[in-house]
């Protein structure tokens, strides 16, 4: 009886981790438009690396709207935006600029 109640208890904690993961934030750049190249998963980072550093085309996020910024250390440029973003390129800064190859860090503040 024992083990049952220490198996099902194990189950139990497996299950609502599961659950709980599912409503955090994170949030995948991908190098290309439309989710295609190389990808950096991760939760909130002050920088995304070298390898993905002001590469990323597109986005996806799960959980609450990330901002994404310029530069590294949450600094520089940003915009807020929550969910599914095929073509960073869309998103302007400026009339001569847009979010396109800039990222470097997100976080949701």
């Amino acid at each position: 009886m024992r083990k049952k109640l220490v198996a099902v208890g194990i189950s139990l904690g497996l299950v609502m981790g599961v659950v709980g993961a599912t409503s955090a934030n994170a949030l995948s750049l991908y190098e290309h438009d439309n989710y295609r190249g190389s990808v950096y998963s991760a939760w909130p980072s002050n920088y995304v690396g070298n390898a993905m550093n002001d590469r990323a085309s597109s986005a996806r996020s799960w959980g609450d709207a990330p901002t994404y910024w310029e530069d590294r250390d949450k600094t520089g440029r940003w915009f807020k935006e929550a969910g599914n973003i095929e073509y960073l390129g869309n998103y302007r800064i400026n009339f001569f600029e847009d979010w396109n190859d800039r990222i470097s860090s997100f976080g949701y503040p």
